[in-house]
């Protein structure tokens, strides 16, 4: 799939809005956060061409965002943005936050915007192919990927909401192992379909942890948003369930011919150990906050 196609794709919505209000899809907020990956790096004074193309990305940004990737820019850093994207069905990544920092410098749109991954593996290695562990994300449209020529970007064909869509249709797939060039001709292979299922099942129980990290440690400007789809709209308790469903299934080793079109059918001994260990933890969080009743 082109990243310029990906933006007109339909696909289902992992997040189902009934009030704009808590959760808007983009906002721009009086002050970066101090977390933010570039918050330290200087400002340049921006130019009206800037200003412009900027007013054109936020007016694209504000109509067309899907509901499962929010945006947040900033009045006192015009050149920062902030964007959560919640991880699509039927993929290792389903109902996991990623977040991504995003810097636009004084050669934008000349140049593509830099993008910084929040990597929340704690040294157990990438999430995917694409997203580094050091921050990097790979892609054509970023100019960190040598692709085709149509998929680089372009100052008047790109622009940030192509981005940002294209990380979610692109980069969090069912299939990630396959993301990685060098494999795509293993795809219908023996050696291929193992090693695509085993890292499906490390991409799945790392992005658990992505949830218990944005639920456990604050983030600048997207709490708030994070609270009410994880506690008040019940997607912890979801992630949950669905997890011990599938560690039930993996322990009685009971697949069924639909769960050949799961992104993750089963899991081995070694993830249901290091998942439960997650699964714990997030336990914890939603009987701390059903006590305190807080969101």
């Amino acid at each position: 799939m082109s990243q310029e196609s990906v933006v007109n794709t339909t696909t289902k919505d992992t997040v189902e809005v009934d009030d704009v209000s808590l959760w808007r899809r983009f906002e721009i907020l009086p002050s970066a956060p101090t977390d933010h990956a570039f918050y330290s790096t200087s400002a340049n004074q921006p130019s009206r061409t800037f200003l412009a193309r900027l007013t054109k990305e936020y007016r694209a940004l504000s109509n067309s965002l899907p509901d499962s990737i929010i945006v947040r820019a900033y009045e006192d850093r015009s050149d920062l943005l902030r964007c959560l994207i919640i991880g699509p069905e039927n993929t290792p990544y389903e109902d996991a936050p990623f977040v991504i920092d995003w810097m636009l410098d004084s050669n934008f749109p000349q140049s593509p915007p830099i993008a910084h991954f929040l990597s929340w593996t704690n040294g157990n290695g990438r999430v995917n192919p694409n997203l580094y562990e050091e921050g990097k994300v790979c892609l054509s449209i970023l100019g960190t990927w040598s692709g085709d020529r149509t998929e680089t970007w372009s100052a008047s064909r790109s622009s940030l909401l192509q981005a940002f869509v294209s990380i979610q249709g692109l980069v969090l797939v069912k299939e990630p192992w396959f993301c990685e060039p060098a494999y795509e001709k293993l795809r219908g292979t023996e050696e291929g379909m193992v090693n695509s299922r085993l890292y499906s099942e490390k991409a799945y129980v790392l992005s658990r942890g992505f949830v218990r990290r944005a639920l456990d440690i604050p983030l600048g400007g997207l709490q708030s948003e994070i609270n009410w789809l994880y506690y008040t709209k019940g997607r912890l308790a979801k992630v949950l369930n669905n997890a011990r469903q599938l560690i039930e299934k993996s322990k009685n080793k009971s697949t069924g011919d639909s769960d050949q079109d799961l992104a993750v059918s089963r899991l081995t001994a070694g993830g249901i150990i290091t998942l439960e260990r997650t699964l714990g933890k997030l336990q914890l969080l939603l009987e701390r906050n059903q006590a305190t009743g807080t969101v």
